[in-house]
C-alpha cells in the first residue's frame, strides 16, 4: 500500500494546486464519520458552507475510489470532494479494508455498509 500511495503524490500535488488556483475558494467544513468497526471504515464528509434553501436538502454524493482494490486513500479524492462541496454537493469519500487484508466480498460489505451510514445519518450533516 505505501508503494501504491507514492505513486499517487504527483497526482496530489497537481490537484492540490488546481484546487488552490482554481479562482475564488469557498470554505467547506470536512469532518471523519466511521461507519463500521475495520480500521479503514471511515469517511470523509465534506459540507457546503452556509445554510441550505429553507425546506430544500442539499444533494449527496458517496464516492467510492477505484485502485482494483489493493490501492487508495480518502485524501487522494479531497480536491474532487472540496470542488463538488462547492457546488453545494454534501460529498463523503470512503475508504474500505483492501486486499489482501480483505477479499472482494467484505469489500462489497464494507461499501454496502456505508451507504447504509449514509442514509441513517447524512441528514445530521
Amino acid at each position: 500500500e505505501f508503494s501504491g500511495m507514492l505513486s499517487q503524490i504527483p497526482y496530489a500535488v497537481r490537484a492540490n494546486h488546481l484546487l488552490n488556483h482554481s479562482g475564488d475558494i469557498v470554505q467547506t467544513e470536512m469532518v471523519t464519520e466511521r461507519y463500521g468497526p475495520q480500521p479503514r471504515n471511515t469517511m470523509d464528509v465534506y459540507k457546503p458552507s452556509g445554510p441550505s434553501k429553507e425546506g430544500e436538502g442539499r444533494p449527496v454524493c458517496l464516492f467510492v475510489h477505484g485502485g482494483v482494490w489493493v490501492s487508495g486513500d480518502k485524501w487522494h479524492y479531497a480536491p474532487l470532494a472540496r470542488r463538488l462541496s462547492e457546488q453545494g454537493v454534501v460529498t463523503c469519500v470512503m475508504e474500505y479494508t483492501l486486499f489482501p487484508a480483505a477479499q472482494a466480498a467484505a469489500m462489497v460489505h464494507e461499501v454496502d455498509a456505508a451507504l447504509e451510514w449514509v442514509f441513517e445519518n447524512i441528514r445530521s450533516h
